[in-house]
């Protein structure tokens, strides 16, 4: 019997898997297990699609989800020994071999939310005090991967740009902690910046990202993650490879720090070499960096609005430049 391999995504993921197959990448399912190799992860089996949804998707509707099903003969995977027992792969899936799971109501005929997984099949299957005959509710019927891109609405783009926000916002306030935890409180509130701290701080904006060391690159590259994993998964960049973007993001991510960094600064007062937060920015930075993005005015999250556009921006280019090598080839 050939084995099955499921594997669940956004629908909005949908066009460019039907162009380019399954591509192994970097992605929170690695995350999720410490594992930071490019692959495609999947499940021999439907019952542990709902435990992928909560892992990977747990805020996303079934509606929005889809699990595409694919025939593992002559495509080399290894099964990876963590809590959900799936497997793995790093060859491409190709899209011919690809298609989209629906399952179907054995009374109605109708076909029904993959939500049932997690109600019914998954339920029903484990609970022995059914009766057998109910046990399994429905059959799976595949259809063809239909060519056709799933363009993210405007609403959609709103809250994919407002995550990213939301992300910008947390890195800073971090950032922003070690700062003011590590400094002297002054006899009226002010802080004094650590002189280590200082030349941190210093020698990121006099370097750029390629002649820092490898402990702040290594700091840099953690940071970026989660913005490379809201990317991929909204499918945001088509054009450029997992390592392209981790570069670019940890170039980006780099002069967003010592941009601050040297508004910081700038904002000091200088007493025999020691730069000095006043008070007043203390105060306004503290009670920022511990307010929730959502909470925060319209004026405060312009300022991480703005970061995310200069990531798109980046990206947009890049992007663009990548489609068009790949267009001339």
């Amino acid at each position: 019997m050939d084995l099955k391999g499921y594997h669940i995504t956004k629908k909005s993921n949908l066009y460019s898997i039907s162009k380019m197959g399954l591509v192994p990448k970097l992605g929170r399912r690695s995350a999720s297990v410490q594992d930071k190799s490019a692959l495609i992860s999947f499940t021999p089996s439907l019952k542990t699609i709902p435990i992928w949804k909560e892992r990977l998707f747990k805020n996303e509707s079934y509606d929005d989800l889809v699990v595409l099903v694919f025939d593992l003969t002559g495509i080399e995977h290894t099964k990876r020994y963590d809590s959900a027992g799936d497997f793995f792969t790093k060859n491409v899936i190709s899209q011919n071999k690809i298609r989209v799971l629906q399952l179907y109501d054995k009374t109605s005929g109708e076909i029904v939310s993959l939500k049932k997984l997690e109600d019914n099949f998954y339920k029903i299957l484990f609970d022995k005090s059914q009766n057998s005959d109910n046990i399994i509710i429905l059959e799976e019927k595949l259809e063809k991967l239909k060519i056709q891109q799933v363009k993210l609405t405007n609403e959609q783009k709103t809250k994919v740009l407002e995550e990213l926000a939301t992300y910008e916002h947390e890195k800073w306030s971090k950032w922003q902690y070690l700062i003011h935890w590590h400094a002297v409180k002054g006899e009226n509130g002010e802080l004094l910046i650590r002189d280590d701290d200082l030349a941190k701080i210093k020698t990121g904006i006099n370097n750029t990202f390629k002649g820092m060391n490898e402990e702040y690159k290594q700091e840099i590259r953690e940071s970026v993650l989660e913005t490379f994993y809201i990317l991929r998964e909204n499918d945001i960049v088509v054009h450029i490879a997992d390592l392209e973007l981790l570069s670019k993001l940890e170039l980006i991510e780099h002069n967003r720090i010592n941009r601050w960094a040297g508004y910081m600064l700038s904002c000091c007062e200088i007493k025999d070499g020691t730069y000095i937060i006043p008070y007043e920015k203390v105060q306004l930075w503290e009670n920022e960096k511990q307010t929730h993005y959502n909470n925060l005015t319209e004026k405060q999250k312009d300022s991480d609005r703005k970061e995310v556009t200069l990531i798109m921006d980046a990206i947009e280019h890049c992007s663009t430049e990548a489609k068009l090598q790949d267009q001339m080839k």
